[in-house]
């Protein structure tokens, strides 16, 4: 597990959740021998993810499209994808925003005091 990978990744603005997650869940895997390089297949991202493996294959092309990680199909260990983390695009990096969806900020987020109850779905 590499630290300063994982760190990296959650510093990432700009992602959704789940790409988020699959981000730092592949830093998490990232060998420390081989900079930047992890090998964890579809299956196993799915499973750590819970979600499908169709959802993290779409989420993995999202992330080599904004050049945050690099793909080399079956390059890695016993045959597996071989993900490269670009830590210099991810450091500091705030991909484009999914067309049609609004950044939060400080601006137009709501303001939640301590306290503040939630109200339940429906009511």
């Amino acid at each position: 597990m590499s630290f300063q990978y994982s760190k990296t990744a959650r510093s990432v603005r700009g992602l959704k959740s789940p790409e988020k997650f699959v981000l730092i869940t592949l830093a998490w895997y990232a060998d420390s021998g081989r900079p930047g390089d992890t090998f964890p297949s579809v299956a196993t991202l799915a499973r750590d993810c819970a979600m499908t493996p169709r959802g993290v294959r779409g989420i993995l092309r999202r992330l080599e499209k904004e050049k945050l990680i690099k793909v080399a199909i079956g390059a890695g260990k016993d045959g597996t994808n071989r993900y490269t983390l670009e830590l210099e695009t991810m450091d500091g990096a705030t991909p484009e925003p999914h067309s049609g969806e609004e950044q939060c900020s400080e601006g137009n987020a709501l303001p939640v005091s301590p306290g503040t109850p939630f109200r339940q779905y429906g009511s």
